[in-house]
């Protein structure tokens, strides 16, 4: 139903290895960077921390001070990824277990991109 022509095998062999690579690669960063990256990981996985113990947008509280002000930031990364750490089952930190997430989240953007350019 589609006018599109079929991709070549060797241009999905291409793609899968691309997107392959892409993944490891993801994954490798996830696992083996230092948690102390500047500028700020250590900040990010706090925010996260702080909204996970909120169902919403967490309130300021002193215990929060050394992240920023919460409520004064674009929130639905922190929420997203809040949401996230409740469904670490595995014996992993969370901030890697973030990261993990992060990956898949850049890896399903590829995807969608690749599959919205092949649709213009």
């Amino acid at each position: 139903m589609s006018s599109q022509p079929k991709l070549e095998r060797w241009e999905l062999a291409v793609y899968g290895l691309l997107l392959a690579y892409f993944a490891a690669r993801v994954t490798w960063l996830a696992l083996w960077m230092h948690p102390y990256v500047p500028p700020d990981e250590i900040t990010h996985i706090g925010r996260v921390l702080a909204y996970a113990n909120s169902w919403g947008i967490p309130d300021n509280s002193p215990a929060s001070f050394e992240y920023g002000l919460l409520d004064h930031r674009p929130w639905l990364y922190y929420w997203v990824m809040a949401r996230a750490v409740a469904l670490n089952i595995f014996p992993i930190p969370d901030l890697f277990f973030v990261r993990l997430v992060n990956g898949v989240l850049g890896l399903a953007t590829l995807v969608l991109g690749m599959l919205w350019v092949r649709e213009w």
